[in-house]
Formats: structure tokens, C-alpha cells, sequence
């Protein structure tokens, strides 16, 4: 516990050394988790939790879009928990395990004896993005979920009450969002940030860019499609062969038709143009029943992987690869049925029907 305290940072920290940084707009914290117990107002039902103090403004940093409240405002919340030391944002399968809703007061244990916070729900909350510990789950609030207040609450929580109060600028830190300006280059901020801080003695820290990773996620997308534009691209030659085979058979077995239809004065390129579109219209639907079948197993995974981790999940369609393969198999059937069929059609319609 003592070296876990040596490595959190002082709010002085927040307002001071990072607050100076070029390129860095708005900037809020979160403390360490402290663990304790809260009741409904009768002490009839509780649950372990694990309370986190907010400062600054969090609600203006986190992505609103995926954020998911039941009851309260987000923005409204997060202001309420700033200006009132007693009202605090929980989960809501806290709130259907306790039987609470927006406004009731909850009985929150404090360090000491006799040191209980009536604490009043100023939000129900679904998803909190990077805030762990907010979740539907009525199971997983029984055994242990994150309730957010002021930081000045969280001083009150941790102190017992025959005890003066810790000093303001004590190391309870944990956690630092921030947004960065709209003409501030990440790269720049980050590496700034590492040569500033990264070899100092008094700070165990660690940074995350969302930009630089996102570009690093772009990077590995890229690969994985460049891979599968290989592997289409290799069995391109094997799609070619094989709509050869099927409209070889095919134009053999209709020999007849053709004829009769080269007989009554359809051109050499009319027939090859027939046999083409039948190729086309039969690889096409192929394909797209593949790609249809393909995309909806994966995104049916990909949707109970994060329904199960209850994470936000935002529709997207491929627009590289599937194109390109929906290309390569026009391309090779336009190939193999102008192949299968350039023997047949450069014959005489009595030869073709004498066949």
C-alpha cells in the first residue's frame, strides 16, 4: 500500500505542472479507488463499492456520445457531484440492487467509526466511457461497482471523524484525462511530456494518446487489409479456372440453343456478351452471398463480445476489401466466360448444331 501511494499524484500536479504543458486544453482527474460499503437509507440492502473522487471537468472530456445515463443529465451530474460534496453518480445495477432512483439518499460507510455519509444520487448511469466499474449489471453492482463524487467528498469519505483532515494537496490522484487544442500536434505533446516528466524521481507516470494509437490502429488495419487483398488477388487465378469449368460445361450442354440462336443472325459478340452477363450475374451472387454471409457471422461475434463486456459498439462496413473482391469477381468471370466461350461462338451456326 505505501509504495501504491508513492505512485499517485498530487492534485497540485493537475492545476500546476500539467496545466503549463503547450497543446493541453482541458484536463480533469480521477483519485484511486477506495473501497467501502453503501446501504439503502434503511440499511435494508448493500454492496461493496469502490468510490473514486472527480476533479474538473470529466464531463467535458469523456466522448458524451457513448456515454448511457438512465436518470439525470450527464452535464447536470457531473456539476451537481462538483458543487455538492454529498451527491455522487452510480451505476445502474447498483441502483436496481439497492432500489433507488435519482435523488434518493444512500448511506455511504466512511473511514472510522460512526462515519457515515448520507450521500444523494444525483445520476444513474449505464456507461461512463473511461470510467471502469459503471455497468447495467445488477450481478456484477452486488459484488462491487464505482460510485464517482467531488474530490472534497472523497477527502470526507477517508477521514475519521475525530481526525483533522488530510492536506489538500495529499497524493490521491490516480488517473488524468485531457483533451489536447485543436491546432496542438500529439506527437509533439507527448514527446514533450516524456522528456519533462518520464525521469523524474517524484512521478511514476505513464501517457496515452488517443491520436498516436488510433494512427497505430489505422497502421495494423491497413495490414490486415493489404493480406486480405493478397489472398484475393492468389486465388483470383483459381476463380478464373473454375468459372471457366462452370461456363465451359454450360455453353457444351446449351450447343443447341446457341446455334439456333447464331442461325437466326446473332453476332459473334452478342453471344460472347450473353454468356458474360450469365457469368456475372452467377459469380456476382456468389460473391455477395459469401461477403453477406462472412460480414453478418462476424459482426454477429463482434456484437455479443461487446454486449457480454457491455462496451459501446459503432456500426462500420469495409469499404476496401469487399469492394475489391466484388471487382476480382466480375474480373474473372468476364475472363473465364469469354474463354469457355470463344470456341464455340467463332463456329458456324451448322457446325455448332452438328456438334
Amino acid at each position: 500500500p505505501e509504495e501504491l501511494a508513492e505512485q499517485r499524484l498530487k492534485p497540485s500536479f493537475l492545476t500546476g505542472d500539467l496545466a503549463n504543458i503547450n497543446g493541453l486544453d482541458q484536463l480533469a482527474a480521477l483519485t484511486f479507488e477506495h473501497e467501502t460499503q453503501i446501504r439503502d437509507e434503511v440499511g435494508f440492502k448493500g454492496a461493496r463499492v469502490a468510490v473514486r473522487g472527480v476533479e474538473g471537468p470529466l464531463e467535458a472530456i469523456i466522448f458524451q456520445e457513448m456515454a448511457d445515463f438512465v436518470q439525470g443529465d450527464l452535464e447536470e451530474a457531473f456539476a451537481e457531484i462538483q458543487s455538492d460534496p454529498q451527491a455522487v453518480i452510480i451505476s445502474e445495477g447498483l441502483a436496481q440492487h439497492l432500489a433507488v432512483s435519482l435523488g434518493d439518499t444512500l448511506k455511504l460507510e466512511g473511514e472510522g467509526l460512526d462515519n457515515i455519509i448520507e450521500a444523494r444520487v444525483a445520476a444513474v448511469a449505464r456507461r461512463i466511457p473511461g470510467v471502469d466499474g459503471i455497468t447495467r449489471s445488477r450481478l456484477e453492482a452486488q459484488n462491487r461497482s464505482t460510485v464517482l463524487m467531488s474530490l472534497e467528498g472523497f477527502r470526507r469519505l477517508r477521514t475519521e471523524l475525530n481526525k483533522s483532515p488530510p492536506p489538500e494537496d495529499e497524493k490521491v490522484l490516480r488517473e488524468i484525462k485531457g483533451r489536447l487544442l485543436a491546432d496542438a500536434d500529439a506527437q509533439d505533446t507527448a514527446d514533450l511530456m516524456r522528456d519533462l516528466f518520464i525521469e523524474m524521481e517524484d512521478h511514476d507516470l505513464w501517457f496515452r494518446f488517443l491520436e498516436i494509437d488510433l494512427e497505430r490502429y489505422a497502421e495494423s488495419q491497413a495490414s490486415q487489409q493489404i493480406f486480405l487483398i493478397a489472398l484475393t488477388v492468389i486465388s483470383f487465378t483459381t476463380a478464373v479456372f473454375g468459372v471457366f469449368a462452370v461456363i465451359y460445361v454450360t455453353v457444351y450442354a446449351r450447343r443447341i440453343e446457341i446455334g439456333m440462336m447464331k442461325a437466326m443472325g446473332m453476332k459473334r459478340r452478342q453471344l460472347t456478351g450473353m454468356l458474360v452477363i450469365e457469368a456475372i450475374v452467377m459469380t456476382l451472387g456468389a460473391a455477395l452471398a459469401g461477403n453477406t454471409a462472412g460480414a453478418a457471422m462476424g459482426y454477429v461475434t463482434y456484437y455479443s463480445e461487446r454486449i457480454l463486456a457491455q462496451e459501446h459498439v459503432n456500426f462500420a462496413v469495409d469499404t476496401t476489401v469487399i469492394p475489391f473482391i466484388v471487382i476480382m469477381v466480375v474480373l474473372a468471370s468476364i475472363l473465364g466466360a469469354a474463354f469457355s466461350a470463344r470456341r464455340i461462338v467463332t463456329k458456324k451456326a451448322v457446325e455448332i448444331l452438328r456438334m
